[in-house]
């Protein structure tokens, strides 16, 4: 009788315990939701455009022509700021809207070589980052 009850209270205990965790994922899930419609919802400025793009334009190492693909509401901030430097005026032919929270898709003219400053790529590679430094300032350990 004592076996199982031992048992009984391990698995209460099991059971309890996963609760919590599936409530704790679901608060962090949330979190990352926000984030990412936050995302969506506020347009580049300036101050975002310019490192974005100078990384994706650096990464591609090429001196041939680039196409951009950027958020449809991001559009005309990025063709704004091309417009204040003559290298990017050269350089970049084409800015194209794609469907995409934001940040910048930078591409040879080719097709060839692609730079992926998404906000859905950096997001996806700062998550593993930053969930366990979340769940620490949530949830305490």
């Amino acid at each position: 009788a004592k076996r199982e009850a031992a048992k009984l209270l391990a698995q209460s205990t099991l059971k309890e315990r996963q609760t919590i965790l599936r409530a704790k994922d679901g608060v962090m899930q949330e979190i990352l939701e926000r984030a990412r419609k936050e995302l969506e919802r506020q347009p580049m400025d300036r101050n975002q455009i310019e490192p974005l793009l100078n990384e994706a334009l650096e990464a591609l190492v090429t001196d041939g022509t680039v196409r951009l693909f950027v958020a449809p509401k991001d559009s005309e901030a990025v063709r704004e700021f091309i417009q204040t430097r003559d290298e990017l005026k050269e350089k970049i032919v084409e800015v194209t809207e794609q469907d995409m929270m934001g940040g910048i898709i930078a591409e040879t003219a080719d097709g060839m070589i692609s730079i992926d400053n998404s906000f859905e790529r950096r997001l996806a590679m700062l998550i593993p980052k930053i969930l366990p430094e979340i769940g620490k300032k949530l949830f305490g350990g």
